[in-house]
């Protein structure tokens, strides 16, 4: 394809030649290309031709390709240009990345769900997602969509957050152009992903706080295994989203840290209000974690603090564990010794009696004899 036109103040005049498909969408398609001018391999996304003539659609197709340049985090994925095709059909060229989706990462064969390694390389991954989602938010775009299949890790372990299809700014009712607005009582965004308000019909007003609701779903789905309003349908688990609570984490694994399930909870919160006001505020609480610092989720209790403190500082936790264990030792070992000598003394007492005793008798006798 070879564009010469500009739109959003992007701009690509190469030639690219399509490859084989690599996903797709409701409204696009991403192809493998080479782009002879640059020498490598992008990956090209091309409106759908059923779309072709939707105005509104095609203005949404150029926004995802500004939204997505105007963020500028290493987890966006870059875009080169944006254009026409011969058929006069919009695409943008983006850098292509090879990996597996956060699904195809938590579904891995032959990994112990509960495993410490696994859940913490999964966290990982997840704090990389928020830290991209706060650069976004920062901007004042909200994602709307995040799930675990637009995560992408290349196996470099770098992570990409893709599908940029229904992201707005949160500045006005749904996006920067007329075709972006979304009118209340429509439905954007994956049952069992999506906010109560998003669920109800109230995505023009969602924030901030719903894509931090997606990722605390996310969160919810890495430490059990299962998404918290899992249904036999979409609409049972939009409901349960919107009216239920999910079952507490500990049902599903009582090891798990009190920490994590409350900074897993207050994610999941009903009120907007009540949840992180940004993924900034997650990610801090996440990274505070994985660094074994509290959370802001919870108050941490002593026996919480003591661990923090030595997940920190094990050295010297270590020498003060051992000096505990040492006075522990020493005064158990006092401790058993006055209890030896209690009982020593106990039982010269009660010979003394004994003695006392027997010579009583003994004068009774002297005295019936004489």
């Amino acid at each position: 394809i070879m564009s010469t036109s500009k739109s959003s103040d992007i701009e690509i005049h190469r030639s690219v030649h399509l490859g084989a498909k690599l996903g797709e969408g409701g409204m696009g398609l991403v192809l493998d290309a080479f782009s002879s001018d640059l020498g490598q391999h992008l990956a090209v996304k091309l409106l759908r031709s059923e779309w072709l003539d939707d105005l509104d659609a095609r203005r949404r197709f150029e926004e995802e390709a500004t939204i997505m340049a105007t963020i500028s985090h290493p987890a966006v994925l870059p875009v080169y240009g944006l254009g026409l095709d011969d058929e006069r059909g919009p695409f943008y060229a983006m850098k292509k990345v090879e990996g597996k989706t956060l699904r195809n990462l938590m579904s891995e064969a032959g990994v112990p769900k509960d495993s410490l390694p696994r859940r913490n390389r999964l966290l990982g991954i997840l704090l990389d997602v928020c830290e991209a989602v706060a650069s976004a938010h920062d901007k004042g775009i909200i994602h709307r969509d995040l799930k675990p299949e637009n995560i992408l890790v290349d196996p470099e372990e770098s992570v990409y957050v893709i599908d940029w299809g229904l992201a707005k700014h949160s500045g006005n009712t749904g996006g920067s152009t007329p075709a972006m607005r979304t009118l209340d009582g429509k439905i954007m965004g994956t049952p069992g992903y999506m906010a109560p308000e998003q669920a109800e019909g109230s995505s023009a007003r969602a924030g901030a706080e719903a894509d931090v609701f997606a990722l605390g779903v996310i969160l919810y789905e890495i430490l059990s295994g299962i998404r918290p309003f899992a249904a036999g349908n979409m609409r049972a688990e939009m409901l349960g989203t919107i009216h239920q609570e999910p079952p507490h984490l500990r049902r599903f694994n009582f090891l798990l840290p009190r920490t994590l399930c409350e900074v897993c909870h207050k994610a999941l919160q009903k009120k907007p209000a009540d949840r992180y006001s940004n993924a900034r505020g997650l990610a801090e609480d996440l990274r505070a974690y994985l660094e074994g610092r509290p959370v802001t989720a919870v108050r941490p209790n002593l026996i919480e603090r003591l661990s923090f403190a030595a997940r920190r500082q094990p050295l010297r936790s270590l020498a003060i564990a051992s000096s505990i264990a040492a006075v522990a030792v020493f005064g158990a070992f006092i401790g058993v010794q006055r209890y030896m000598d209690h009982r020593l003394a106990e039982k010269a007492l009660d010979r003394l009696e004994l003695i006392d005793a027997e010579l009583a008798e003994l004068k009774l006798e002297s005295a019936d004899l004489a």
